[in-house]
């Protein structure tokens, strides 16, 4: 599906990534994940699915900021055990960030995390760049 630049962009300044991807023509899903990293729980929650391609939102720390890289690659890893293909959208509490990291998985190839990180005062052009490849026709 095609979406033009000013919506993506109200989407992702919003942190409406549910209705992003709804309008993407992705399914609807309702799915919930509790993972332990380092004595935090973090939340995710499933926004949208395709052809077993999940897409999770990852609550912030109780502090209010995202999990750090290795804290992000233990939540992927566990994630893995459930979906193996997957995206993650890790949000902090002021909704000034957002790091979407995708695990690129290939048979006997090592996994390639890819990260893109927004920061709200931004245009989120690079970020469209990246996604175009998730967007389904």
């Amino acid at each position: 599906m095609f979406i033009k630049k000013e919506v993506f962009e109200s989407y992702i300044k919003d942190f409406q990534f549910k209705e992003l991807f709804n309008e993407l023509g992705w399914d609807t899903v309702r799915k919930k994940f509790s993972i332990k990293v380092n004595e935090q729980v973090f939340e995710l929650d499933a926004l949208a699915e395709k052809r077993d391609f999940l897409i999770m939102q990852c609550s912030p720390q109780n502090s209010g900021k995202m999990p750090d890289a290795s804290g992000r690659k233990k939540i992927d890893r566990e994630i893995t055990k459930h979906y193996f293909e997957h995206l993650l959208i890790f949000i902090d509490s002021e909704h000034s960030t957002q790091i979407w990291q995708l695990s690129i998985r290939e048979s006997n190839k090592p996994i390639i995390v890819r990260e893109t990180t927004y920061y709200s005062h931004q245009k989120p052009e690079l970020l469209f760049q990246k996604l175009r490849d998730l967007f389904f026709t």
